[in-house]
Formats: C-alpha cells, sequence, structure tokens
C-alpha cells in the first residue's frame, strides 16, 4: 500500500483522522483511511462535536499567527537570551544518569486476553469494544486503520470482516494483577498508569546483582554518575527475564522501554513493539541524538492540539523547537516542557511514599468508565460505586488522602460537565467518596435530563497519611480562622500522570491579595487596610453584608465549596484551555460544615498546656483549658483595637464613620473607668465590660460573624 504523510490535506476536522503513532500503524495508506473517517463521521455527534472543536484551533492558530507579525527584533533577542539561560539551567538538573527506568506495556491486551480465551480469533481482525466505541484491537485489524478510541461503526467501514468482541473488565482486572505480581518482585514500588502499563525503577534491582555477580561493592555502583555499558547490557538481560517470566505465567507478550527517565523509557516502548524492547542508555549524546529522529507527538504531554498548532510554525520534532525556542517563547508563556523534550530530560521519580521533595508527589488521582448511553440514575451510582472503591485503593496504594472529590461526566454529544466539591476533613474512604460523587450527581441529573458516555471521578488537594489532618468533627482554631487566606490552586492535570480535562478550585471568590502599595484590598468594597487582623474581620462582615446567609457564604443553589465547568470533550490534558467555558460559583470554607446541619461544639483545645496566638492582642499566652482561651478573648474584646473593629466594619460610609469616632471616644472613656476592675477579676469584668462595649445586637452580630466557630461563650 503507499503511504502518505500525517500532514495530508482532508476535508473535516483534523481531530477526526488517524494518528498513526500508535504501534502498529505505521505505513499505511492514511489519506484514503483518512477520507473513509471523514465520510462515515459526518453528520453525527461526533463529528458535529469535532467541528466546533477544529473551528477553535483554527482561530487560535490564526490568532497566534498574527500575534507573531508583531514581535520585534528586541523581544526576539530577550526572549532567545531566556530560553537559552533556561537550556543553560535544565542541563545543570541532568543528574539522572545514574537511573534505570524501565516502561512495560502489555501488547494489544484487551484483545490479547480475548484470544487467550478463544484462540481462533488471533488469526482475524478483531477488536474489544462496541458500534459506539473500541478499546483495543489487534496487530492484525490495525493494519486496516483499526484502533483504540475509534466509534465501532467506523471501524467496519474500514475493515468489514472486523470482529467486535464484547469487554469483559473482570477477566482484564485479573490477568493484570498476575502481570503486576511478576513485576512486583523486581520493584515493590512499582507505578501502574492502567491494566496493561506500568513504571519500575530496576536500578536497586540491578546493582545488588551486578555488585554480586561481580563482586564490586555496591557503594561504587551508587557513586556512579554514569553507568557503565556492562551495567546496561546486564539490564536488558534483566528485562528480557522479566518479560519471559511475565509470558510464561500468562501466556501474554508484554514490550519494554528501558532509559534513565520515565519520558524516553515510554517512547523506548513503541520502538520495538509487540513483544519486543528497546533501551538508550543514560548517556547525554545518545539521548540527544535519539530525540532530534522522534516526532515530537510521540512524547506524553503532546496531544493532538499542541500538535496542531506547533505543526503550524513547522514545528515537529524536538530539534525544530530549539531553532524556534525564541519564537515559542514570545507565543507562551512557559516553554520548560518543550525544552525538556528537547533535551531528553524527564522524570525518575516513580514513589511519592519514599520522597521527601513534595515537587514529585502525584497530585491527583482519577478513574473513569465509558460507556455506551446511560441515563439511569440507579444505574450510574452503580458505575460510580465501583470507580470509588477503585479511587479509594489507588489512595491507600499511595498512603494518600483527598479533600476534593470532582465528578466528572460526559454527554452524549461529547460536552463534559465537571463539578467539584471540597469537604472539611481528608479521607481516603470509598464510601465517602461515592457518597460525595452520587451527591453531585443527584445536584446535576435534577437540573436536566441527559445521558451520557462517560462516568469518573478524581480527587485532589491531597495529603500523606502520616501528615497533620483536620478530622471530620475538628474545627479550625480561632487563631487557623483569622490567619485563613485566600489561595488559588492549579489544576489536576498539572502532572503528567494521565489525568483528564479537570480543573475545580476551592478559592474564595472574596479572596484578596495584597496590592502593589503593599496594602490587603477588600474585592466587594474596594477599602484598604494595613493591619491583617482588621482586614480579616472587615471582609467577614463585608462579606455578610454581600450574601443571605449568616455567616456570609454565597447563596448558590448547592452551598458547597463547588466550581462548575462546562466544555467540550477532550482527549488530550492540552486541550483545556482551548475548549472551557467556565461558570464559577464559590463559597465560604465554612459552607460544608453550615450544609451539614450536624451539631457543633467547641473543639477542645490539648490535654496539655499550650501557647497560643491570640487573634486580637498578637500576644503568645499559654492556655490550659478552652475557658481559659474564652476568658483571653472576652477581656481582649474590651480594648481599643475591637472597637476600631466595630468601627470599620460596620460601615464605609463618611457621615456614619464620623457618629463611630464619636461613639468611640465615648466608649473610650468608660473603658478608663473601669481598667482597675479589670485588673483585679479578670474573668468577672470580661462579662461586664463586653456588656458595656456590645452594646447593641447590631453590633454583637458583628462580633459572632467573625467568631462564628465558637458557639458557647462564657456566661
Amino acid at each position: 500500500m503507499s503511504t502518505t504523510t500525517a500532514k495530508d490535506p482532508v476535508v473535516g476536522p483534523e481531530f477526526i483522522n488517524l494518528n498513526v503513532h500508535k504501534a502498529g500503524l505505521d505505513g499505511l495508506d492514511q489519506q484514503r483511511i483518512n477520507q473513509i473517517i471523514q465520510e462515515a463521521s459526518k453528520g453525527s455527534r461526533f463529528y458535529i462535536f469535532q467541528q466546533r472543536r477544529q473551528k477553535r484551533i483554527d482561530e487560535q492558530i490564526k490568532k497566534l499567527k498574527k500575534q507573531s507579525t508583531l514581535i520585534t527584533d528586541f523581544q526576539r533577542q530577550q526572549a532567545l537570551k531566556k530560553a537559552d539561560m533556561i537550556i543553560v539551567n535544565l542541563e545543570q538538573q541532568r543528574r539522572v544518569l545514574n537511573k534505570i527506568i524501565v516502561h512495560f506495556d502489555m501488547d494489544m491486551f484487551f484483545a490479547a486476553v480475548e484470544i487467550k480465551k478463544d484462540p481462533s480469533l488471533a488469526n482475524i481482525p478483531m477488536a474489544v469494544g462496541s458500534m459506539a466505541m473500541i478499546s483495543t484491537s489487534n496487530y492484525i485489524a490495525r493494519r486496516y486503520g483499526v484502533r483504540s478510541a475509534m466509534a465501532g461503526f467506523i471501524a467496519k467501514k474500514l475493515c468489514p470482516q472486523l470482529k467486535l468482541i464484547k469487554p469483559n473488565f473482570k477477566n482484564y482486572s485479573k490477568e493484570s494483577e498476575s502481570v503486576m505480581n511478576v513485576i512486583r518482585e523486581y520493584d515493590p514500588n512499582l507505578r501502574t498508569f492502567s491494566l496493561d502499563e506500568v513504571y519500575i525503577d530496576l536500578t536497586g534491582y540491578v546493582f545488588e546483582n551486578y555488585s554480586r555477580k561481580n563482586n564490586i561493592p555496591l557503594e561504587e555502583l551508587y557513586c556512579l554518575d554514569e553507568l557503565t555499558d556492562q551495567i546496561w547490557q546486564f539490564t536488558s538481560l534483566v528485562v528480557e527475564e522479566i518479560r519471559s517470566k511475565v509470558f510464561k505465567e500468562t501466556q501474554l507478550t508484554i514490550s519494554a522501554g528501558i532509559s534513565c527517565n520515565t519520558l524516553l523509557a515510554k517512547v523506548c516502548t513503541d520502538i520495538n513493539k509487540p513483544n519486543g524492547q528497546f533501551m538508550i542508555k543514560g548517556n547525554r549524546n545518545e539521548i540527544m541524538e535519539f530525540v532530534s529522529q522522534i516526532p515530537i507527538r510521540k512524547f506524553n504531554g503532546i496531544g493532538p492540539v499542541k500538535d496542531q498548532i506547533l505543526s503550524a510554525f513547522n514545528i515537529v520534532k524536538p530539534t525544530d523547537i530549539f531553532e524556534n525556542r525564541a519564537l515559542l517563547l514570545c507565543l507562551f508563556d512557559d516553554i520548560v516542557y518543550y525544552l525538556r523534550i528537547y533535551l531528553g530530560i524527564g522524570s525518575t521519580h516513580l514513589s511519592s511514599n519514599n520522597d521527601d521533595n513534595n515537587q514529585h508527589q502525584q497530585k491527583s488521582h482519577s478513574r473513569e468508565r465509558t460507556v455506551g448511553e446511560v441515563g439511569n440514575f440507579d444505574d450510574i451510582c452503580l458505575l460510580l460505586k465501583d470507580i470509588s472503591a477503585r479511587l479509594s485503593k489507588d489512595l491507600r496504594n499511595e498512603q494518600q488522602l483527598c479533600k476534593t472529590i470532582t465528578l466528572k461526566l460526559k454527554k452524549i454529544n461529547f460536552d463534559v460537565f465537571i463539578k467539584c466539591k471540597t469537604i472539611d476533613h481528608y479521607t481516603d474512604d470509598e464510601q465517602v467518596l461515592y457518597r460525595i460523587g452520587k451527591e453531585l450527581l443527584l445536584q446535576e441529573m435534577i437540573k436536566s435530563s441527559n445521558k451520557y458516555r462517560l462516568i469518573g471521578l478524581k480527587v485532589s488537594n491531597l495529603c500523606q497519611t502520616n501528615e497533620k489532618i483536620l478530622l471530620p468533627n475538628d474545627q479550625l482554631t480561632l487563631t487557623q480562622f483569622i490567619q485563613m487566606k485566600s489561595s488559588k490552586r492549579k489544576s489536576i492535570d498539572e502532572s503528567t500522570t494521565a489525568d483528564d480535562d479537570n480543573h475545580c478550585g476551592d478559592d474564595d471568590s472574596d479572596a484578596a491579595e495584597l496590592n502593589e502599595n503593599g496594602e490587603y484590598e477588600c474585592n466587594l468594597c474596594e477599602n484598604t487596610f494595613r493591619n491583617p487582623n482588621k482586614f480579616e474581620f472587615h471582609k467577614r462582615f463585608c462579606r455578610g453584608n454581600h450574601c443571605d446567609s449568616q455567616y456570609g457564604l454565597s447563596s448558590d443553589d448547592s452551598g458547597d465549596d463547588d466550581y462548575y465547568c462546562y466544555h467540550s470533550y477532550s482527549n488530550n490534558k492540552d486541550d483545556d484551555h482551548h475548549s472551557e467555558h467556565h461558570v464559577d460559583v464559590k463559597s465560604s470554607p465554612l459552607s460544608d460544615k453550615i450544609d451539614s446541619n450536624d451539631e457543633k461544639k467547641d473543639p477542645p483545645l490539648p490535654s496539655q498546656p499550650q501557647f497560643l496566638k491570640c487573634p486580637i492582642c498578637q500576644s503568645n499566652t499559654l492556655f490550659q483549658t478552652n475557658d481559659d482561651l474564652n476568658r483571653h478573648i472576652d477581656i481582649c474584646l474590651n480594648r481599643q483595637v475591637c472597637i476600631e473593629l466595630t468601627a470599620i466594619a460596620v460601615d464605609h460610609d463618611d457621615d456614619h464613620q464620623q457618629q463611630q469616632k464619636s461613639d468611640i471616644s465615648s466608649l473610650s472613656m468608660k473603658k478608663s473607668n473601669k481598667k482597675k476592675r479589670l485588673s483585679s477579676s479578670a474573668s468577672s469584668s470580661a462579662t461586664t465590660n463586653q456588656t458595656t462595649i456590645i452594646q447593641s445586637s447590631a453590633n454583637q452580630t458583628k462580633i459572632e460573624h467573625y467568631y462564628g466557630l465558637r458557639k458557647c461563650k462564657n456566661e
């Protein structure tokens, strides 16, 4: 068959065309296959969706090209210097040449399991899936252009004799566990990314066995900056041994990629598929030569959108990234990842449990199930229950807890609905994950009766199980409450761990940052403050004036710390910023506690005396009991600073402020007359003076806004 390049012009959205970077799809007549795909897809929901998607990408490319014509020579020179500096810094970080990372990928896994069950399928084109979607195809079917993530009816157009097999995920999970048990013997801390894909760090196993076999001190091997050819040859033999054991145990073949980091190992896996292995040694010159020959679409993190955008500027290989580094830096804010691809620098970290460096810890976990069409609430709940159990297992395996749960629903028209909720404690309990997912699902299905083709859950906002966390029945201390600052959290596809296009946030919409003058600025009334405590008091009260609920919560229909995101479906993480349309609904961090309607009690102080910082006077004081803390706060409430805070929070109207100054002066005189009684009896004076200061029910409400966590006050 004749071959054409991947960039042959075709009519219709390019997203529908065959992705030839999948193993077994090279050397095909792409133009003929793409024409069949386009004609078979016309008029379908998927085709209409991809047309909209392609239009957005075309508009973005047009905008970027226009922007590139406006770049001056001076800007290019400055960008070039900056890009070169980034490269220098990345080269200094190239300290991973003494690691041995192996990526294993089962060959046509689902199809191979079915062929194992029915050997008659081995010599005919077959695929696992349905007329709606194909999960996996065997290598015979791939010669016709049939591949995973393709609609079954389109696959039938390409290969009329194709046999479709209904998937059996129970069997696939069982076989996957058998494979992982073999590989786990060589690295107990392996990192799985799917049922058929896993990374291992083989450094320890190779060093120990190579040291014993060649009578070399183990310390000498770990001190090597770059591994010798003999060590890499020994590694190749070990990987062959693993693949042989997997086949002996399961009668399934597996391919492997060997290198010094995950980026290169994954690319190497496809080189000799199926049932083969390929190795790139940890040598800079060999790495640079190998990378220069690989299309950038082959690298993890470069999806169809980025590929289209880069191809529009004739950037198709890593060497093109280097040659156009100044242009890229002028068009995009961050090009570090592109330069890492050019340099062949990837991660060497696999297990977050054994590394103290938080930047390598996984930021989220997600699980999804693709179905035909499902619109029944009970049926979706069954899927959610299974997904919750799997996510809970993932968290426990990583010794992590989550606080934010995100529901993802892909509608039959390929639009995606995402909503997340941040709860008031960290958890890995599958029942909690299921309950939150079910709650978010109910909120969506009440609004509209849609049918869905994909159901997914994602957990983020993670912490390690050994970190200090807030338990479900705990409450924030007053100091934590006052010092609580708003912050914007980055999205869960920040990682490159196969997260899907999910975004969630739990930041406060009323939040404020320091302005250019170093002052705190309220986003509601635009008043500024230099004292952070005054600002916090004002912010709580001001928010209360703008919202309906008692504690100043946003009066949205959920009342939770939610984030809505309606956007078009994307196969890759890199499409998110092109296709989203957001509607933000955010609320106070206390919303979850208030919505739960659970009885709230004053959190007890630790049994041992503890120094705490008073939020009013800012002094560090030793408190034995909760009553001691309450008495101290009541006394501080009588001081001038509380009067000033109340005055600031009441109103910002000029006339009203003048009246308040008069009230403050009057109250200050009353306060000075009672100083003696304060010093003689702190607890009784606190109650008396508090009654004097808080003269009206309105003022009392304002203070209790500020101390909403404390329900019981000393009588």
